[in-house]
């Protein structure tokens, strides 16, 4: 276990420096300009910051990761995909594990933060 976790975060570190390290830029800021769409149409509707209604929206939860999905799927998808053809070329072997740790990292994280800060921003900036 201890020796997969080593292995794991070294693999993480040496994408930062290695061929299609540009991705770790491009992506973030793609999946930012996706959330932040998405944030000022919530704002626009009156919505509440789309992880609170994650969180707190108890029926609502699959309507809003298929809205979400629709909004960074695809973005998540090409940094899935990105993921595994640098694996398969780079370390010679698929670590499904490194690819979805990549994608939440890379594409995932930006979205959320975006689209909730961007629903406060025009939410204040409307009153």
């Amino acid at each position: 276990m201890e020796q997969e976790f080593w292995r794991f975060t070294q693999n993480l570190y040496d994408r930062l420096g290695g061929p299609l390290h540009a991705r770790f830029f491009i992506q973030p800021v793609m999946a930012a300009l996706l959330g932040i769409w998405g944030g000022w149409k919530d704002a626009k509707t009156g919505k509440p910051p789309f992880l609170q209604m994650l969180l707190q929206g108890r029926g609502h939860r699959r309507a809003l990761l298929m809205e979400a999905w629709h909004g960074a799927g695809r973005v998540l998808l090409l940094v899935l995909v990105v993921d595994v053809i640098y694996q398969i070329v780079e370390l010679g072997f698929f670590y499904p594990g490194e690819a979805l740790a990549v994608g939440l990292v890379v594409a995932a994280l930006p979205y959320l933060l975006a689209r909730g800060l961007a629903n406060r921003i025009v939410t204040l900036w409307r009153r």
